[in-house]
């Protein structure tokens, strides 16, 4: 037996508009939101555990409550072009 998928008219036409709107971001234009994220960082609130660790106190896009602050570090570290150490301190 052949599986068969029928798509409907409006359903090819709902495809090919979704593969117009993809596309994929620069490095650039990644390094813009990672930096627009890491701002917005300065105003999330930050628990001490009982190790002295900062965890978050509550979500953060993808974070869970309770995610340590250097654990966010990495994640951005791994994704900016120029590194956590340059969201940091810049150019100094």
């Amino acid at each position: 037996m052949v599986a068969a998928t029928i798509f409907s008219a409006g359903t090819i036409k709902g495809i090919r508009e979704m593969k117009k709107e993809l596309r994929v971001c620069t490095q650039e234009e990644i390094d813009s939101q990672l930096e627009t994220q890491w701002n917005e960082l300065e105003d999330v609130c930050f628990d001490e555990d009982s190790d002295g660790e900062l965890i978050l106190s509550e979500d953060w896009y993808h974070f869970p409550k309770g995610t340590i602050r250097e654990e966010i570090w990495h994640w951005f570290d791994d994704r900016h072009s120029k590194g956590v150490a340059w969201l940091l301190y810049g150019d100094e």
